[in-house]
């Protein structure tokens, strides 16, 4: 794979904002290892508890080795800074595999909170979720996500349109005032 274009300011703002919140669970260290991700997968079934244990732990673990280490199974204890989170994400997005990747995560996490089996989330539904799993969920752009994501104006958000939401957070570079920017929290 050869990457010919260099990520922007805007786009490495946007992966610390995902770096950021691991970093704080991990006690501020400036670093995460695979034990950290562990450690917030009772958080998740806390907040989902419906979700299956031992499934919330091979995702950590496939998350941990394919998206944070470019699917390099690395020594017990490795620390990851956010540096190196940046730079592999950089590299990540641009593997052949990361848009299917990203698109059966995005469909298992549907499946799993959409509980009717409807095919997608409503507002209120999404209202009834954001709590979970949006950082600043009382802030103005986190709020007009729904609306970004429902371009139809339904009322409804579909599995795929949250893929394209999530594809167009990890790659776009440019877009400083899409509200998808902020789902992870503040672009400082």
């Amino acid at each position: 794979m050869a990457v010919t274009t260099e990520p922007t300011e805007h786009w490495i703002k946007k992966m610390k904002s995902v770096f950021r919140p691991w970093d704080i669970d991990a006690g501020s260290k400036g670093y995460v290892t695979e034990e950290d991700f562990k450690k917030r997968v009772p958080k998740t079934l806390e907040k989902f508890p419906d979700f299956d244990a031992k499934q919330m732990y091979e995702r950590s673990h496939r998350h941990w080795v394919d998206h944070c280490n470019l699917g390099v199974e690395m020594p017990e204890g490795y620390r990851l800074t956010e540096v190196q989170y940046v730079q592999n994400m950089w590299l990540n997005i641009h593997r052949p595999s990361f848009k299917e990747q990203l698109r059966q995560d995005c469909m298992d996490f549907m499946q799993r909170v959409d509980k009717e089996k409807k095919g997608h989330l409503t507002k209120e539904d999404a209202e009834a979720i954001a709590p979970k799993v949006v950082k600043d969920h009382d802030h103005p752009k986190t709020q007009a996500v729904f609306d970004a994501v429902d371009k139809e104006k339904t009322g409804k958000v579909t599995h795929e349109q949250v893929f394209e939401a999530q594809l167009f957070f990890f790659t776009d570079k440019e877009d400083k005032d899409h509200p998808y920017n902020h789902i992870r929290g503040p672009l400082d």
